[in-house]
């Protein structure tokens, strides 16, 4: 008996495969190494794109978070394709959220739903969902966008409510406390968000509408 046999009997091997050719065995290895290797830097990529689409967003930079995540938003990533969302909310692109959501008919999910809500005027639908809690970080750009589209048609206490809750809120990013701070134009949202924030211009936005309060209160 050969020591491979031997080898192979111990491991449990049926004797066909002993007899087969060794490299039979292992050569798919390194095939497999491969494509669990590229896998993973794959995932990793992802990663660091996602993790610069976040701190664009948290600084303003609209075009360069939409940049980094559009390999991702390209590949299903929802994370990437809320922050595109986001990131046109920002900027009062509402046709732009449209056409995207159009092109992204498998995405599933309370963020999408919440942005076809608002882009098919469904203001009922929307408000409900951020009235039940339903709204992560990467919705409250919309919900802004809600409240200053009741502010420019007079409801502004209805708007206020809205920038209450977003000022409020645990999941809020730092430029939609600032957002909800600034329209609300009151002492205690407004330190909350310069609390928070850790952007500069930010900050110094925030500090300028919360020294204006102060003067105004003296």
């Amino acid at each position: 008996m050969s020591v491979r046999f031997r080898w192979f009997r111990k491991l449990g091997v049926p004797c066909a495969a002993c007899r087969a050719p060794l490299v039979s065995h292992v050569s798919h290895v390194p095939l497999v190494l491969f494509s669990l290797l590229t896998t993973l830097l794959s995932c990793s990529a992802i990663a660091d794109e996602l993790s610069v689409v976040r701190s664009a967003l948290r600084d303003g930079l609209w075009e360069t978070a939409r940049h980094h995540a559009k390999d991702a938003a390209a590949a299903g990533d929802a994370e990437a394709r809320l922050a595109i969302l986001e990131s046109f909310a920002s900027e009062d692109r509402w046709e732009d959220i449209k056409a995207a959501l159009g092109n992204w008919s498998d995405a599933k999910g309370a963020g999408f739903d919440y942005y076809r809500a608002v882009v098919n005027g469904d203001h009922a639908a929307a408000a409900k969902m951020l009235a039940d809690g339903g709204t992560p970080d990467g919705l409250i750009a919309a919900s802004l966008h809600e409240a200053d589209v009741l502010a420019k048609s007079g409801n502004r206490a209805a708007a206020e409510e809205i920038w209450r809750k977003v000022a409020s809120a645990t999941n809020a990013s730092e430029r939609a406390l600032a957002t909800a701070g600034a329209n609300l134009m009151e002492e205690a949202p407004l330190r909350n968000a310069c609390e928070k924030v850790r952007s500069a211009p930010l900050k110094r936005m925030l500090g300028l509408r919360l020294g204006r309060v102060l003067l105004g209160n003296a």
